[in-house]
């Protein structure tokens, strides 16, 4: 099966874009990829979370899927900000100088085009009806992502965060501004963000990687409310069950 990316359900066969699996998936590989360049607003996680997840449902599902652009959770109050974002990751997709992008080779030919069409839906989504109240727990937080990690800056208690994982090893730690600056640029080596993450204060760890019997660590009885926007207390709840986990 394959998806298909459209304004909305009610798009005509030429307002759709739809390709070849491969081409797709190098599509949204390199829309995803500037991602991992820049800082982000919960909201606009939000919105890669969106997308990755319903590029991952093309492998589990027997119909095709379809990616309406004017279903994305975006919020009314953050909507030019957020849309924003999605016409600089387009932009950082088709640039060749981006930090990183050595290992991708579209057909450029196809791939460039779609993007096009995509940076065109984006400018004719609509904006949400309605206010709604932010999630608490995304206020203020800020976020930085590549493989494997993931770091918060909680603006209003100067504090930050970060997650790492690696097959079914999990860490939670605080880590220092340094740090979280240095991570996703260039000045960080490949593949060390992991290391520098867990040199950080250890908060939470677990393990789950189907050679040891499953175990979790509290080292900060805290961890789920210094980190409300990581996997900890998910991993937590998926080894012992949610009687005693923290609320």
């Amino acid at each position: 099966m394959a998806m298909i990316i459209r304004l909305n359900k009610n798009a005509s066969e030429e307002e759709r874009i739809a390709l070849p699996h491969y081409e797709m998936e190098c599509l949204v590989t390199l829309f995803l990829y500037g991602r991992e360049l820049l800082e982000m607003t919960g909201s606009q996680l939000a919105l890669c979370d969106h997308i990755l997840e319903k590029s991952n449902m093309v492998i589990l599902s027997d119909d095709d899927v379809f990616l309406d652009i004017d279903e994305l959770p975006f919020r009314k109050s953050s909507f030019s900000e957020d849309r924003q974002f999605l016409r600089k990751l387009t932009e950082l997709a088709k640039d060749p100088e981006a930090p990183g992008k050595n290992y991708m080779h579209p057909d450029t030919e196809v791939v460039y085009p779609a993007l096009d069409r995509l940076a065109g839906l984006i400018e004719r989504c609509r904006e949400p009806e309605g206010e709604e109240a932010s999630p608490e727990e995304d206020n203020g937080l800020l976020f930085k992502l590549g493989k494997g990690w993931r770091a918060c800056h909680d603006v209003k208690r100067d504090l930050y965060t970060a997650e790492r994982s690696w097959r079914g090893f999990y860490q939670l730690c605080e880590i220092d501004k340094e740090t979280y600056d240095r991570l996703g640029t260039p000045a960080m080596e490949e593949g060390s963000e992991g290391r520098c993450i867990g040199e950080g204060r250890a908060l939470f760890e677990a393990d789950d990687d189907y050679y040891t019997m499953p175990y979790c660590e509290v080292h900060d009885e805290n961890y789920h409310l210094l980190a409300p926007w990581s996997k900890a207390k998910k991993r937590y709840e998926n080894t012992y069950g949610t009687k005693g986990a923290k609320t």
